[in-house]
């Protein structure tokens, strides 16, 4: 089975004038920028927000990201708050996995639904 191609795109983050190199932890941002098609500092910013607002946990005080108005470094992705934010800018939750089945689906494009993904890998 032939893999994936991969392309190399920083999501529109250099061009937005983010100098730091892949140290900012913005993945999650740069993937719903590169999925949505929308401009980075729109969507970091909406991420930010969000990342604010979301419920402080222990998890999160201990990591020092709970409160704080930053899409690095803190996406907490399996929120019911990311995944409002996912839904209301067009994107549908695909479950590929339930508990008790094991793997059944793989990143090979044979096994994945059509289009732009968002992926939460573990």
């Amino acid at each position: 089975m032939p893999a994936i191609p991969f392309t190399k795109n920083d999501g529109g983050r250099a061009a937005a004038g983010w100098t730091n190199k892949n140290t900012t932890g913005d993945c999650v941002a740069r993937a719903v920028t590169i999925a949505s098609g929308r401009p980075y500092n729109e969507v970091y910013a909406e991420l930010a927000e969000m990342n604010a607002r979301m419920k402080l946990t222990k998890h999160r005080l201990k990591r020092g990201k709970a409160g704080r108005k930053t899409a690095s470094h803190g996406i907490w992705t399996k929120s019911k708050l990311f995944h409002d934010y996912m839904v209301l800018n067009g994107f549908e939750w695909t479950a590929t996995m339930q508990i008790g089945s094991g793997c059944k689906v793989h990143v090979k494009a044979a096994e994945l639904p059509k289009g732009r993904l968002v992926l939460s890998l573990s």
